[in-house]
Parts: structure tokens; sequence; C-alpha cells
């Protein structure tokens, strides 16, 4: 029973020794794997330019100088740098300093399809694995000036017509507009996806009060912090109040002199009346001089 006791506690010691060693192997692994990790340090993204991914090196003690840098994306695994060596040098760049130390891949002219896909960053046999998601708060895509059409005017009384078309852009533009020192209205753009990125457009009217003639309006779209659009007209009522002060002016001089002539012509064909009804009667030079005095005195 002793040997078998004896037996018993040494397989027992043996097995602690082991779990324990087993522990220390997978804590040493957890600290390996979070000795690495990229993250992006271009904030805000702007498509077209280039962007930075730094692969973070935590473990300066005893790091092996000779470890192997290198940067892999995409479902396959596609590899783009390795020890400073770009598979695309007009795409991937690296940027290092001193061995063990932090390193970057430099994406140039970044596009809509750079995002969305996973980027491995490797030093040595320490990886970083993570996703680079497009969001609408760090990413940008500005339209080119072809890409942008605008228009602004008040052809109508006292009505603004405002359309804007943006292609290929994101995310969905914020526009506002104002006239002279009231406050900044939303205006509302309806968006469509093409891809990745939006083609958004608008068609807005409203209408000012007169008080708000030859003031300017201003219409301003953004992207996040940018302003992709601008515009600024001085309205325009001339015409209108050209067009009220000619119809005051035309019945101002046309009703007297239309009054006056009724009137002449009313006491004309009354004078013609009256003298003919005369002839018909019996001749009395009485009566017609008596006629003949009232047609001169209203005339």
């Amino acid at each position: 029973m002793r040997l078998f006791a004896f037996f018993c506690s040494g397989f027992l010691a043996t097995v602690n020794i082991q779990i324990t060693n087993i522990i220390l192997v997978v804590q040493n692994q957890a600290t390996l794997a979070a000795a690495v990790q990229w993250k992006r340090e271009t904030n805000p993204v702007l498509f077209g330019q280039n962007v930075t991914l730094t692969c973070m090196v935590d473990r300066k003690e005893g790091c092996d100088i000779t470890a192997t840098r290198r940067w892999d994306a995409g479902p396959d695994r596609n590899t783009l740098l390795l020890n400073g060596h770009s598979t695309n040098s007009s795409k991937y760049n690296e940027i290092s300093t001193e061995p063990c130390e932090n390193f970057s891949m430099v994406i140039m002219k970044f596009d809509p399809h750079d995002v969305n896909w996973e980027y491995w960053c490797s030093f040595g046999f320490e990886t970083s694995r993570q996703m680079l998601m497009l969001d609408d708060r760090n990413f940008i895509g500005k339209p080119a000036m072809p890409d942008i059409y605008s228009s602004l005017g008040n052809d109508k009384q006292r009505e603004i017509h405002l359309k804007i078309r943006f292609y290929k852009v994101y995310p969905n533009p914020k526009c506002k507009m104002k006239i002279g020192d009231t406050s900044w209205e939303p205006v509302t753009l309806t968006s469509h996806p093409t891809g990745v990125l939006y083609n958004s457009s608008v068609h807005y009217k409203t209408t000012f009060p007169k008080i708000q003639c030859h003031n300017n309006v201003t219409v301003v779209c953004s992207l996040l912090s940018y302003t992709i659009l601008q515009l600024n007209k001085r309205l325009n009522c001339t015409a209108e109040d050209v067009s009220r002060e000619t119809n005051y002016t035309m019945q101002m001089v046309i009703i007297p002199v239309s009054i006056s002539v009724a009137f002449i012509i009313i006491m004309i064909i009354g004078c013609v009346c009256f003298i003919l009804i005369l002839k018909n009667s019996k001749d009395s030079p009485y009566h017609k001089s008596n006629i003949e005095e009232m047609c001169s005195l209203n005339g």
C-alpha cells in the first residue's frame, strides 16, 4: 500500500508539473500574440491619397533583429511587403527605421478596392490580423470637379431654385443654405450606391420674403470637416419690382384718362340725341336756343 501511495503521489506531482508547464506555454503564447498589433495612422482616410498602417512591435527586450517584417492582405493572404521589398512598388511602400522597432506600410493612392479587406502585419512568428472596414466617420471620398454639377438662382418671383449632383462621393454629403443673416437650413440629398461610393443629388425649391431681396444666398456642402462645394449668389428682385412699378404707374394714368374720355363721349352722345329729338319736334327757336346753350355748357 505504501508503494502504491508513493507511486500515486509521484504521478500526481508529475501531472501538476505538466499542467503548470502547459499554462505557462499558453500564457507565453498569449503574450507573444499581443506583442504585435497594427493600427491605422491616417485619419481621416481620403480616397486618392496615401494611407499609413503601422505595425506596433511591443516586445523590445530579447528581440531578434533578424526577424522577418511582412505585410499581407486579402482572402488569399497575398504578400504586399517582405522586409521592405514591395510586390507592387507603385502601390505599397515600407517605412522602417531600426530593427525591432515599429514599421509601417504606406498604401499609395488609396482607393475603394483597398477597404473591407483583412490585413496582416507579421514580425517573426508574431502576427496581427484585422479588418480595414469602411465607415462614414473615418473615410472620405471627395468627388473630382468634373463629377460636381450645381446651379443656384431665383428665376421666378421670390423663388430659389437649387440643383446639385455629386458623382462618386462618400459618405452622403451634408448641405445647408441660408439667406442673408438668417439661420442655416438643412438641404437633404438623395443618394444611390455605386460600389462603395454614392451618387447624390437634390433639386430644392423655396420662397423668400421681399425683405430678403438683394441679400446673398449661400449654400455649403461638406464631407465630415471638408467643404466640397460652396455657392454664393445675390438675390435679384429687380424684374419683379420694375413690373409692379410699371403696372402701378399705368393704372394711375390710364384710369383717370379713361374716366374723362368716357364722360366726354357720354355728353356728346347726349347732346346729339337732344338735337335729333328737337328736329323731329315743332320748330321752336326758344327750345333750340336752350338746348344749344345746354350742350355748349356741358361741352
